[in-house]
């Protein structure tokens, strides 16, 4: 089951150390000694706070998108759900993170893990799309269960 983190909890800004160089996915750069400076991930992860929340998930139905047990979804309700999008949603009255599959006749929620199949929703469903995921928060020992 997931867990709804109110972001009142979190009230006061905590800044972290930024550093502006891009990084390639290769040897690392001198340049990382250089701080430029700290950044609020309030300010970078939240562009409508009012309409923002936190989730935990639970289950590996997404696990091939980065999204494993425990990984936390940042999630704004104020975005428009778009076809591609990851989403969640609550279908037959569970909560459900997947891919926004639509177009102008037929919508699918879609896992990205093939161990599991595609829904396609129909109206007696009463699926709903709570909000758009806007980030995905993990730690690197949660993305190991993502490796093939």
């Amino acid at each position: 089951m997931m867990k709804p983190v109110p972001l009142s909890l979190f009230p006061g800004a905590i800044k972290i150390p930024f550093v502006g160089t891009r990084v390639p996915a290769g040897f690392p750069s001198p340049a990382l000694d250089h701080m430029e400076e700290r950044i609020n991930l309030n300010d970078e992860l939240i562009k409508h706070p009012l309409a923002t929340f936190v989730i935990e998930c639970n289950g590996d139905s997404m696990i091939d998108a980065f999204i494993g047990h425990k990984t936390k979804l940042v999630i704004d309700r104020a975005i428009k759900p778009e076809n591609g999008h990851i989403v969640l949603a609550i279908i037959n009255g569970e909560f459900t993170v997947k891919f926004l599959k639509k177009n102008k006749h037929q919508c699918w929620l879609v896992p990205a893990n093939k161990k599991y199949r595609e829904i396609e929703v129909t109206e007696e469903m009463g699926m709903q799309v709570w909000g758009v995921v806007t980030y995905i928060i993990t730690d690197s020992e949660n993305l190991k269960r993502c490796m093939p």
